[in-house]
């Protein structure tokens, strides 16, 4: 093949077809007052998509506990609906419904309906039908990502139309990385406060998201370029492609680079083929595929230059082989349908590998494996696999019924393109996780390919309804009323699911100032709208922090104290019930309930101990592997007076995790109250080795030191104390005792006026600093006849 006419305007060949020929392909009659209405509806909802893929990219508002991925989510929630809602209209307005005979369109509906299924049957529907709105494993996620692709598929049957969508899409792309400049260049403070406080805070939420995002535009823009080749826009998509590239090169990101090798080296290859073999080797795919290759096999190098540049960034994710173990274990406890859609993160917890609690990310929670696709294994099982080859055995069908029908026209190449970077992003959620705006994407490109086809005749239309007097026309009115129906309420239950989410998040900002009162009224505010588990939690937290606050309060009467403390532990125990009610399967509801029974088992509460006791126990099944789950236990154990019990259960959150420094600064504290001094500091020098940090085992360790008479050991403790922490009296205190005991009577001094300062008039201080600078002993006429300091049950000062 030649080159010629590959430039030619998409805007012109479009231009060329009949206005009949576009209103057919959009599902419409060619002529007559129902073409002009259908062309109408068509068009609003083609302006949504448009606003859509603006918009997306940059819409950040600060004022839900995830104001990047939770807005994106609901902001194109509503966009797809309305414009669904639009294209309905136009259906019933019209009478008539024409669909493209796509494979991908039908494979899409089976994951739905795979997701539907799996969801009803899952270990925890609250969690899988739709959890805060933007996790990408949830049944509504996937049903509106559905939805996005078959309205695209429709209603975007013509070049011009796709054209102006990638456009549009390249659009926000520069916005997204000036903002992302002018972020680096001249710091956090300048965007919207603490959401982005970091160089690698990016309006795409995740850093690497924000690379794959890069990706997904640097190949756009090369592909026009290559294939394209629009001429008025061309310095423009070599600037994109420079800015997209260098975004990558900062990112650094292994698997991306690996999964774009892998898509130029095909694309080059389609290249060759396109134009006979005459493709130059000075052309620039080959030069972005050196570039890719060179931070492929000279990573370290590479990291090195970013990391010069200033910009470090860490992402956890689980390993191949743990997530692959985690699946296997989940479909041997549910082979069919999984354990349910999003609910990898309970999984993980219940079958992760014990060797992960050895590492610093023994407590944290993975909402997802190594990849999208292979976590859907786990969540829904073999249907779930069986829907996904499906799809991937459609997609693949279909391009290569798309290479395979090659033409030297520009609406063709738009073909090629789209199809690529559906590939681009398939591959990026089998082999990564990416957030929400990158899986609506994929499936958002893949409607986009599905349309190119159709417009080219690659694939054709089916007559779906006739709105005439017949019993399938009556039935096809009714499903798309009912579809019409369920839209608009979808809007209001997705409205009152983000004013929810809206007030959760004040509810949250009023409890971090303190402001308790506001922060239950905000959350009993999300509950109305949305009864989320989260939030439930939340309230059980306000009434415990509300019970310490009435138990410090020495104002209030008695009777009045115990009709107060009784409502609130009601409240605290109801809320944490209903959490645990909603969603059993999530091992912290149970835990809310048991903190709260332990919470109060000081006040003599008849059953707190058992009532904690099964609570923790209910969530050790959902979570066999936490060392805090045992160490609750432990508690409740010292405060039954069960010490043997307590020691055992200490003993085993060691054993989970080794270097656990609250279970082994527990043991310490267990063996003083026993008198087991020894033994006590054998435990604490053991935990200083793993935790050399910890104030408050240093404290206990330098108090130990202090009453085995080791006193520069106990003087180093203390001062490594006050080092990291120059205003802790109690450390501050018996450091002076200890310089004291040394006969450093001046740094004795030193420390105890420093305590006076922070305990004004404090007549103890007072007398100890008299006696220091009279040359007698600190403790002199104060200990005896009090008890001393180290034997005392209190602190000695605030």
């Amino acid at each position: 093949m030649t080159e010629e006419n590959v430039s030619i305007s998409i805007e012109q060949e479009a231009m060329a077809k009949s206005s009949a020929v576009d209103s057919e392909k959009a599902g419409g009659p060619p002529t007559g007052q129902a073409g002009m209405l259908d062309s109408i509806y068509n068009k609003v909802a083609r302006i949504i998509f448009y606003v859509l893929a603006f918009l997306l990219p940059l819409w950040v508002l600060p004022v839900t506990p995830f104001p990047l991925d939770a807005n994106k989510a609901y902001l194109a929630y509503f966009l797809v609906l309305v414009a669904f809602i639009a294209w309905l209209i136009g259906r019933v307005k019209e009478g008539v419904l024409v669909l493209p005979k796509s494979v991908i369109l039908a494979s899409f509906g089976l994951l739905v309906l795979v997701w539907g299924i799996a969801a009803i049957f899952s270990q925890s529907p609250h969690f899988s039908f739709m959890a805060f709105g933007h996790e990408t494993g949830t049944f509504v996620t996937v049903l509106v990502a559905a939805v996005a692709a078959f309205m695209v598929a429709l209603i975007f049957q013509d070049a011009s139309f796709v054209l102006r969508w990638i456009m549009v899409l390249f659009g926000s792309a520069a916005v997204v990385f000036l903002f992302q400049l002018a972020h680096i260049v001249f710091g956090s403070s300048l965007w919207m406060g603490d959401i982005f406080n970091s160089p690698t805070s990016n309006l795409l939420g995740g850093w690497n998201s924000f690379g794959v995002f890069a990706g997904l535009i640097a190949f756009l823009a090369l592909a026009f370029l290559e294939i394209i080749r629009p001429k008025k826009i061309k310095s423009f998509l070599i600037a994109m492609l420079a800015v997209a590239f260098l975004a990558l090169a900062i990112v650094n990101f292994s698997t991306l680079w690996w999964i774009l090798a892998v898509l130029l080296i095909i694309f080059i290859s389609y290249l060759f083929v396109l134009r006979g073999g005459s493709y130059s080797f000075a052309g620039p795919t080959l030069l972005i595929i050196c570039l890719v290759l060179f931070f492929i096999l000279a990573q370290q190098l590479a990291s090195s230059l970013v990391s010069y540049a200033g910009i470090s960034f860490l992402e956890v994710r689980p390993s191949w082989s743990a997530t692959i173990d985690v699946v296997k274990q989940s479909l041997a406890a549910n082979m069919i349908t999984g354990s349910g859609p999003n609910t990898f993160v309970y999984d993980w917890l219940r079958y992760k590998p014990v060797s992960i609690n050895e590492t610093l990310f023994w407590n944290v929670r993975f909402a997802s494996g190594m990849g999208h696709v292979i976590s859907w294994a786990a969540s829904a099982g073999i249907l779930g696999i069986f829907a996904f080859i499906m799809f991937l055995s459609a997609f693949l069908w279909q391009g290569y019924r798309a290479i395979a029908a090659m033409k030297n026209t520009s609406e063709y190449h738009l073909l090629i393109v789209t199809f690529f970077a559906s590939a681009y992003l398939w591959l990026v959620n089998i082999f990564y996780t990416p957030n929400f705006i990158l899986f609506l994407f994929a499936f958002i490109f893949s409607g986009l390919f599905v349309a190119m086809s159709v417009s080219l005749g690659i694939i054709g239309h089916s007559r779906a309804a006739s709105f005439q007097n017949s019993a399938s026309g009556f039935v096809s009115v009714m499903l798309i009323i009912f579809a019409l129906i369920f839209s608009i309420s979808s809007i209001y239950y997705f409205a009152q699911k983000y004013v929810a989410l809206w007030s959760f998040g004040s509810g949250l900002a009023y409890s971090r100032e303190g402001n308790m009162d506001a922060a239950e009224n905000a959350i009993l505010r999300a509950v109305k709208y949305d009864v989320r588990d989260e939030y439930l939690r939340a309230l059980a937290d306000i009434n415990l922090a509300r019970i310490q606050q009435l138990l410090s309060n020495k104002d209030v009467p008695s009777n009045e104290l115990t009709t107060r403390f009784q409502g609130l532990l009601s409240n605290a125990i109801n809320y944490g019930q209903e959490a645990v009610k909603i969603n059993a399967a999530d091992s912290l509801n149970w835990m809310e309930v048991g903190r709260v029974y332990e919470a109060v088992i000081p006040f003599k509460v008849a059953g707190a101990s058992d009532a904690a006791n099964k609570m923790y126990d209910e969530a050790a099944t959902r979570n066999p592997l936490s060392p805090e789950i045992v160490l609750a236990k432990a508690r409740v154990a010292i405060q039954a007076s069960k010490l043997d019990d307590a020691r055992k259960l200490l003993s085993r959150a060691v054993e989970l995790k080794s270097d656990y420094t609250p279970a082994r600064y527990l043991l310490v504290q267990l063996a003083v109250e026993e008198g087991k001094i020894d033994e006590a500091l054998s435990q604490a020098e053991a935990a200083r080795i793993l935790d050399p940090n910890d104030m408050g085992l240093l404290f206990q360790l330098g108090l130990l030191y202090y009453q085995k008479d080791k006193m520069a050991d106990a003087g180093a403790a203390f001062e490594k104390i006050v080092s990291l922490n120059p205003d802790y009296a109690n450390a501050l205190y018996f450091l002076g005792l200890t310089y004291d005991r040394q006969g450093k009577k001046d740094k004795a001094i030193e420390q105890f006026e420093h305590i006076l300062k922070l305990n004004s008039g404090n007549a103890e201080i007072l007398k100890i600093i008299q006696n220091l600078r009279a040359g007698k002993p600190a403790l002199s006429n104060i200990s005896p006849p009090a008890p001393a300091p180290e034997n005392r049950k209190g602190p000695p000062v605030e």
